[in-house]
Order: C-alpha cells, then structure tokens, then sequence
C-alpha cells in the first residue's frame, strides 16, 4: 500500500523549478513575441522576460512603443527566479516538443537548464533582468472601463484595410477610436478610401490614435474572446492605453498626432443618387492588371463594369447591377478590398466628381471611396 502510494503521489516541485506543460508554453511564447522585432540594434529587445508567479509565469515581450504580456499555466517553486531569455531562440528551443510533454527550467547563476521530454539544453542568460525595458508608470489621473472584446473587434478589423502605410502622414498610420455622440467608434483613412464603424458603447475618456502593429496584435489577442469583456485604461493628457483579458495585458504608445475631421468628406445620402452593386464573386471575375493603381469604369446606365489595359491590348465588360445617369471610375483594387472585407457592398454616388458612400450589410459600418478619372 505504501509502495503504491509512493507511485501515485505528485512529484514536488522543486524549489527554484519553473514545470509547464510544452504546449501552453509555446502558445505564451509565440504570442509574446508579437511585439519582438528579430532584427534590433538594443539586443534585450529581441528576448522575453519569463517572471514566475502564483500557478503562472508571466511572458513579456517590447518593441518600447508596446508592452505585452502573456499568462502560461505553470508550477513555480518557493524559490524560481525570473530571467531573460532571446524570443526566436526559445521559440526553436520548444518548437520540437510534444504538446503533451512536460517542459521544467531550473537556474544556477547565469545558466538556465531546459529540461524538455528527454531532451536537456543547457544556456547562458546573456541579458540581465534588470536590464529588461518597462514603461514608467502614468502620473496622471487614469480611466478604466468595461468593454465587449467583440465590439473592438468589429473595429479593428474593420477599420484595418483603410489605415495608411505612408509615414510622412504618420498621424493617420493606425486607427482612431473616440466619441460619436458619446459612443465609440473607429476610423482609418489613408486620403483615397475611409472606414468607419460605430458602437453602441459608452466612451467618457479622449480620442486616441491605435498604432497598426498594435491594432493587429489587438485583433489577434481579442478574435476568440466573443462577448468577454476587455479592462481598458487611458490617462489624461498620456499618449497611452492598457487592455487586460484573461490572460493578457498590453500596454501601448498611442500616436501622438490630430486625427483630421474625416466627417468633412463623408457624403451626404441623397434618394436620388446613383447607385451599384458589387459582390466579392463579382471582384474575382475582373483581371488584374500589374499596374499598382488602375480604375474601374462603372457605367451605370447601362449596368457595366469595364477594365482596360491598352499595353495589354485588354478590354473587359463585365454586367452588374447598378442605376444611374453617369460613368463613374474607382480604383478597381480598392473595390476589391471592400467586398473581401465586408462582402457585398453598394455604393452610391451622386456625380463622377464626388466621393462615393460604402455601404454593407453590417449598419453599424460606412466607408467612402474618391473617384478615379476614366
């Protein structure tokens, strides 16, 4: 009976020993890396500090403009230390084991010991815990909130195929959330096309300029979480904000710069407007031609779609639905954007001149787009 009970009693972990199960730990690591550039001139920004905690170890990754950390299930000793170690090494260290097997870290001085399945690998911490980078802590007085992770979904997504990639306009290189009427929304504009997507959540704190890279790793920490809510932190007068979810926080510069009034070049909606309608089946039928930037002639009163590459020698017409007295043209690779994001769209439109309303089958979402001469 003793004998038996010796077999089926847990194995302690040992003081100074980290045990977590391979396939969480992975998880944790390849999330907390999202934000480690593998190319950096300050070498502790490509590592991850892995601090211990209570049934938990705590994996933090930085670029300095965003701060990420990922929760791991794990059984941490009295007496385990926390250490740095380099992001792309551990990620290869872990990527060989089995998602079931055990994976235990000791430490004696400087020397990590990785025992992973039957495998032991034995490493040096090149970079001090204390030389890992944090954000100071906000002086000033901080708001926190409730959110459904779902709705900032919506926005991100959203909003992430207008945001603009050119860096002499920074100040529209990332998403602005703020107040309509009390209520959050989000908007991304890069000069040619707009997406806008309202909520119905109370917003009490000021408009805040969302990064790209840190909007991408939002939607990517948030896709799962459904009608979860989300703590979201902003400062006053502090170009920054926290979101906590179970397992996860993140805390990131937010753009400093004026998002312009985008309001300005929303249409107004007239019954009398010409309109079409364009469907993603629609889009795939329409060649691509190599040129960055080509439009897409829209005849409306007479229901067509045309393409021409005259160094090609290419004339496509393609039949839609569509209503109107005028031809209008739009980039035909912005148009497939839309309906690859937000499925069948319609546009509506009042002269070849103006900007051109978007809209889908989500009420809550707007785009605009500006015309293209033809």
């Amino acid at each position: 009976m003793n004998a038996m009970t010796e077999i089926a009693a847990p194995v302690a972990v040992e003081p100074a020993t980290i045990r977590a199960n391979a396939g969480d730990l992975r998880r944790a690591v390849a999330q907390a890396s999202t934000v480690v550039h593998r190319r950096n001139t300050i070498p502790v920004l490509g590592c991850l500090l892995v601090k211990p905690g209570k049934d938990k170890l705590e994996i933090t990754g930085t670029d300095l403009d965003s701060l990420l950390t990922i929760d791991c299930p794990a059984e941490c000793g009295k007496k385990a230390q926390a250490f740095v170690i380099q992001a792309d090494l551990l990620k290869r260290l872990l990527a060989g084991a089995e998602a079931g097997e055990t994976v235990e870290i000791g430490r004696d001085g400087d020397v990590l010991t990785f025992k992973i399945g039957p495998a032991t690998a034995h490493l040096r911490q090149l970079q001090p815990v204390e030389d890992f980078p944090a954000m100071a802590e906000a002086k000033t007085a901080a708001t926190a909130m409730q959110v459904k992770a779902s709705a900032l979904v919506k926005i991100l997504t959203n909003c992430a195929p207008c945001i603009s990639t050119e860096e002499t306009r920074y100040y529209l290189n990332g998403i602005y959330f703020h107040a309509r009427e009390g209520m959050l929304a989000g908007v991304s504009t890069d000069g040619h096309r707009l997406s806008l997507y309202q909520t119905d959540i109370a917003w009490p704190v000021d408009g805040q300029i969302v990064p790209r890279t840190a909007a991408a790793v939002l939607a990517q920490l948030m896709g799962k979480a459904g009608d979860a809510e989300v703590e979201v932190t902003s400062w006053a007068d502090t170009t920054r904000l926290h979101i906590a979810g179970q397992g996860w926080s993140i805390t990131f510069k937010t753009i400093d710069g004026t998002f312009p009034d985008y309001t300005r070049v929303i249409p107004k909606r007239s019954p009398d407007a010409g309109y079409l309608v364009l469907s993603p089946a629609t889009l795939r039928r329409v060649p691509q031609i190599f040129e960055r930037s080509y439009p897409a002639a829209l005849d409306l009163p007479n229901a067509t779609l045309a393409v021409r590459d005259r160094s090609q020698g290419l004339d496509f017409v393609l039949p839609i639905e569509a209503k109107g007295a005028f031809t209008v043209g739009f980039n035909a690779n912005y148009l497939r954007t839309f309906t690859h994001a937000f499925g069948t769209i319609r546009l509506e439109v009042t002269s070849p001149g103006d900007a051109a309303t978007v809209l889908s089958q989500d009420p809550n979402w707007l785009g605009v787009i500006m015309p293209m001469r033809v």
